[in-house]
């Protein structure tokens, strides 16, 4: 992690040091705090040791943090080896849902600010910051560093979120139910708002209206989901240094067979799959203006619903949060998208060929494509999914 403050904040190393200040190691305490310790407590990855990093020119420019080995592997993969079709593996994730639910109400009260009595919260609770051993039924809460800061409450929200679009609603449920259970108290002081990654208070309701049933893939019509966070380095977003993750993410429950990005404008992207005849279409929007477009994209769905199962458009139906540290550095938009070519290049080669009787019939079908909704669309490095 980075050793160099950011807006005045606490580094991850420094803000690490509080957290043990104010829950103190075994010993450092009265006997009735001695419980609310983090670097001793069997069900945390809390870092307690620290390598300093330095420069080529000896400068101190990054901090190494070491936790405790945690066995087993990120809920994320425990989940994508799973046949959801099959009821034994219906009831264990359920289980296992259900067994999260109650070890993050018990976090919740047990690391609780001694002075205000309010829960210290994880501020990045998601699957892949949970580790489950299926031999050992052990679950792990790991990426801690950033606990307790900036003000985020969404531990709850976010997991139930990203789980009800991994797996589907029953298992979210379970989650959500076996955490309020536990921990009532914390639940009901937070049932009227959700907080995102950036603070913002937002309606508790999906964007989209969520899809009652099982989801086992992404696919058009379902609720507009958040994915896992994805982690990138202080230099920005580059898709190609993730590609691998990227498309597990757009599609956890497929075989990844060699995954290729292409750019299709700044800030957007074409992503495929050898022998998968579907398309993702990504596209980078900075955290200064992500709310604007999700509150466009809302309204645009209010607007006309049946966008969601338009085959025509690549409208986005799910997001994927960029995380630089600890702080959120804008969303990719993912859409589902049954071409891999855009028009401009399609374009050209029917000009090489003098197909020019197949081009009028084409830009007649992207004209009653585009008046359906009665809106203008930049045309046409941007019309990607119309079908011939």
């Amino acid at each position: 992690v980075s050793s160099v403050r950011r807006k005045n904040l606490p580094t991850e190393l420094e803000n690490c040091d509080q957290l043990l200040q104010k829950f103190p190691r075994p010993g450092e305490s009265s006997a009735s705090e001695r419980s609310k310790t983090l670097v001793s407590d069997p069900s945390l990855a809390f870092p307690h040791s620290s390598v300093e990093l330095q420069s080529e020119t000896y400068e101190h420019t990054k901090d190494l943090l070491i936790s405790r080995m945690c066995p087993g592997v990120q809920l994320g993969r425990y989940v994508a080896d799973l046949d959801l079709r099959k009821p034994q593996d219906q009831e264990q994730l359920e289980a296992v849902a259900m067994k999260i639910g109650e070890l993050l109400a018990e976090f919740h009260l047990r690391y609780t600010d001694p002075m205000t009595g309010e829960p210290t919260y994880h501020t990045d609770f998601h699957p892949s910051n949970v580790l489950y051993d299926a031999k050992t039924e052990t679950l792990s809460i790991i990426d801690l560093e950033g606990m307790g800061s900036l003000g985020i409450t969404d531990d709850v929200e976010k997991f139930e979120r990203l789980l009800w679009g991994m797996a589907g609603e029953r298992y979210a449920s379970a989650f959500h139910l076996r955490y309020t259970a536990l921990a009532p108290k914390v639940a009901a002081s937070r049932s009227s708002t959700k907080s995102t990654a950036t603070g913002m208070s937002i309606s508790s309701e999906d964007l989209y209206p969520a899809d009652a049933s099982v989801v086992t893939r992404l696919r058009r019509g379902n609720s507009f989901k958040t994915l896992s966070s994805l982690a990138v380095g202080h230099s920005g977003f580059h898709p190609q240094q993730s590609l691998v993750t990227l498309a597990w993410l757009v599609s956890p429950f497929e075989k990844l067979t060699e995954p290729t990005l292409w750019p299709v404008r700044k800030k957007a992207w074409m992503l495929y799959q050898k022998g998968q005849k579907e398309c993702w279409y990504l596209q980078h929007v900075a955290a200064s203006v992500e709310g604007v477009h999700l509150q466009r994209c809302e309204e645009f769905v209010r607007k006309f619903p049946e966008v969601l199962n338009d085959e025509n458009l690549a409208f986005p139906h799910s997001v994927i949060p960029l995380q630089m540290g600890i702080q959120s550095c804008g969303r990719v938009f993912v859409a589902n998208c049954p071409c891999n070519t855009t028009l401009e290049q399609y374009f050209a080669d029917c000009r090489e060929s003098k197909k020019d009787q197949h081009l009028k019939k084409l830009l007649f079908k992207v004209h009653l494509a585009f008046g359906t909704y009665g809106v203008c669309h930049s045309f046409p490095e941007n019309a990607l999914t119309v079908t011939f």
